[in-house]
């Protein structure tokens, strides 16, 4: 074989290899556990959809089994203490003003309370995830179970990056909000960017919430999801393969007992 008959060889094998890998995106639906209707519809879905499960609702235990019987990845979706409208946080909440023991207790109850969940991600949160001293018992918790965690970014302000890679706990944080409009046409523009992120990137994460209007818009995108060449995955496989996961900082330990005494503050 000539010199220049392998160069051919190699940029074939090179083309076909680049082009075989296809776009990922991962999709995760939180607020679901407060209505039977929804979570009916979203059990149709697609197994790769994950379900974020709200802590002591109506139908969390309900959704969690369902869920666990299909081979459905799980996630608690833990009430997490907000810059303003608190009052819908639900039961099971996380606030600046616990102590820590307390806070370790209230998400270790939280967690027990959605059977099979494999990762955390938060309901609201814009003030506790601001909170380095809060977040670093969470990701305490979150080791101690084994369980990865999921970035909602509900503000520019999270901390959550730094406490994770702390304690060493994976996380990836969301790229897009698919409903913060409820608008079909909205929700269509959103999983367009969800789409152009993922070709850019190899992958992208994707949140929305049990709305008729996203749901619907969802199953049908999800449908013409293999003409656009890009490819569902499971967070579960999301984190295998795209997750943050530095080394745990040693001096951690000094921090955590330093930062946490009597409250979070």
């Amino acid at each position: 074989m000539t010199r220049w008959s392998q160069r051919l060889v190699w940029i074939c094998v090179l083309i076909w290899s680049t082009a075989s890998q296809a776009a990922e995106i991962a999709i995760i639906i939180d607020d679901v556990g407060a209505n039977e209707q929804s979570l009916q519809k979203l059990l149709t879905f697609p197994r790769n959809v994950a379900l974020s499960i709200l802590p002591m609702t109506p139908w969390s235990l309900t959704a969690a089994r369902a869920a666990r019987r299909q081979g459905r990845d799980i996630l608690l979706h833990a009430p997490m203490e907000a810059k303003s409208k608190n009052e819908l946080l639900g039961p099971g909440a996380l606030r600046s003003d616990m102590s820590f023991l307390d806070l370790m207790r209230q998400l270790r109850r939280d967690i027990v309370s959605v059977p099979g969940v494999i990762g955390i991600n938060h309901h609201m949160g814009s003030q506790l995830t601001t909170n380095i001293n809060a977040m670093r018992w969470v990701m305490l918790v979150a080791r101690w179970h084994g369980l990865f965690y999921v970035d909602s970014r509900t503000t520019s302000r999270s901390s959550v990056p730094l406490a994770a890679s702390e304690w060493g706990v994976p996380y990836l944080e969301r790229q897009v909000f698919l409903d913060d409009d409820l608008d079909p046409d909205a929700i269509n523009q959103q999983f367009d960017r969800l789409l152009r992120l993922s070709r850019h990137q190899g992958f992208a994460l994707a949140i929305g919430h049990p709305h008729p209007q996203t749901l619907r818009v969802l199953e049908k995108r999800l449908r013409e999801l293999p003409q656009e060449k890009v490819r569902l995955i499971s967070v579960r496989d999301a984190i295998t393969r795209h997750a943050g996961q530095p080394p745990r900082n040693p001096s951690v330990w000094s921090r955590l007992w330093t930062g946490g005494r009597r409250t979070l503050h």
